[in-house]
């Protein structure tokens, strides 16, 4: 039937449409219109930044209200320090990213799992070491004033890094082998 669309046609259209909305780093520098290309690629980043800004904000102000001054600092100490150490545990991942590329265009399926079981052992001793550290310090260093509150959402920031490290070996691992070009 000549001059009736069909499903391919629909999809060839559907794609040359998504073509047109992406915006090209080339152009935009040619241009001068870096702004659009921003926009586009930061549009997704910038709402969950920007939320995740917003519920830190309210965290702190929840925990500054109920807690207290010690135990609301103590906390948001523990709360930078916890994104710092996930932040450089997903750094030193990137010899484990490193490796499983190479096993992934190599083919050896094996060593990709031998590679990530080995990283997420490690991540789990990492984790029952920090829960323990964290534990000692918290019992040893705060003041036993019976802000059993305060303590135990400490703790649970701990736990929080704890639990995050053997994830991220997950997500690095995922990370790696599915985006091989």
């Amino acid at each position: 039937r000549p001059g009736l669309p069909n499903d391919i046609d629909r999809w060839f259209e559907r794609t040359a449409r998504r073509e047109d909305r992406t915006v090209s780093l080339y152009s935009c520098l040619l241009t001068g219109r870096l702004f659009a290309y921003f926009r586009y690629r930061m549009r997704f980043v910038l709402v969950l930044d920007t939320s995740r800004f917003v519920i830190h904000v309210a965290e702190f102000l929840i925990i500054l209200t109920a807690l207290g001054g010690l135990a609301a600092f103590t906390v948001m100490i523990l709360r930078v320090g916890s994104l710092i150490v996930s932040g450089a545990w997903w750094g030193l991942l990137e010899v484990m990213r490193e490796r499983l590329r190479e096993y992934s265009q190599g083919g050896d399926s094996e060593a990709v799992e031998r590679e990530i079981g080995s990283w997420m052992v490690l991540s789990v001793i990492v984790a029952v070491a920090v829960t323990i550290f964290g534990g000692v310090v918290l019992a040893v260093l705060l003041p036993s004033d019976h802000d059993f509150v305060g303590h135990l959402y400490a703790f649970l920031v701990v736990i929080e890094l704890a639990l995050r490290l053997p994830v991220r070996v997950l997500h690095s691992g995922m990370f790696a082998t599915r985006r091989i070009y």
